[in-house]
């Protein structure tokens, strides 16, 4: 009976060690479970042909049967930019991957642009230069710029570039309120700095109309689309090109409606074509 009495503890202990263990698997697989779930995201989006309606758009973009998968892909001939005709919105928490299946139509190399297309509601592309870096930094007209002048004098102390792929934005204001701004000037030719009456900021064409002194103004720069991932692509075969995981917030969000998915090959090779199939945004929490 003693010997009885001193197994039985030795049991309890094992039973619960056995209980214990299985809590611990228990725990582990759910915490799998949630990074998995995590390394996947949402599909918001996906286009690949096989739509009665072609889904692109783009001059000249047909279907062909060369597909990476399906029966169905887009055929971009050159000096196309693919559109999609289809667009959503952006969540500043969230992150995104925009990828597409790609293949040079030629057994040769080719550059190839992933981007965005930041839009109002109505579909306007909003343009790089409508928006600022740094909203904040506005300076103020020391005296009026009239209709025709091809240069405007600000109060000194402004730190801009003489450039002309940067212009300067009217009536702007501090707080960013004013972005998409399109009351914009032509470009930079040069900045003579600290004159009796302030900095002179002379232009490459002259005003379109009358800006009181006092007006406030902001440096923009010139730019194309929210591009995500842009490099060679690899003849021969399809290849999945992939954007960068990037988060909503850091997307143009000023009068952002939502964007427009776009593909395009680079300048210096638009003289080649592009097959496109399964081209996808995945949102993901984190």
């Amino acid at each position: 009976m003693a010997q009885v009495m001193r197994v039985l503890p030795s049991n309890k202990v094992t039973n619960k060690k056995e209980r214990f263990g299985g809590v611990v698997r228990k725990v582990f697989l759910i915490q799998l479970l949630l990074a998995c779930c995590c390394t996947y995201g949402a599909e918001l989006m996906h286009f690949g042909a096989e739509a009665k309606k072609l889904d692109v758009s783009g001059s000249g973009i047909t279907v062909t049967e060369n597909a990476f998968s399906g029966k169905k892909a887009y055929y971009c001939p050159r000096r196309v930019e693919l559109r999609t005709n289809g667009s959503f919105k952006i969540n500043p928490d969230a992150y995104y991957i925009i990828s597409a299946w790609v293949k040079t139509v030629d057994p040769v190399p080719g550059h190839m642009y992933l981007g965005l297309i930041p839009c109002t509601s109505d579909k306007k592309y909003i343009a790089h230069q409508y928006y600022s870096d740094n909203y904040a930094a506005v300076a103020e007209l020391a005296k009026p710029a009239a209709k025709g002048d091809e240069s405007i004098t600000v109060k000194s102390g402004v730190k801009w570039k003489a450039s002309r792929f940067n212009v300067v934005a009217f009536n702007a204001k501090a707080d960013g309120s004013d972005l998409p701004n399109r009351e914009l000037s032509s470009g930079i030719v040069s900045i003579k700095r600290n004159t009796p009456e302030g900095d002179v900021i002379t232009f490459s064409k002259a005003l379109k109309k009358d800006y009181p002194a006092g007006t406030l103004v902001r440096e923009h720069s010139l730019g194309g689309y929210h591009y995500l991932k842009k490099g060679v692509i690899a003849p021969g075969s399809w290849v999945r090109w992939e954007s960068p995981k990037v988060k909503g917030s850091s997307i143009r969000k000023a009068d952002m409606a939502q964007v427009i998915l776009v593909i395009n090959l680079a300048d210096e090779y638009k003289e080649r074509g592009l097959f496109v199939d399964d081209i996808k945004v995945e949102e993901f929490a984190e």
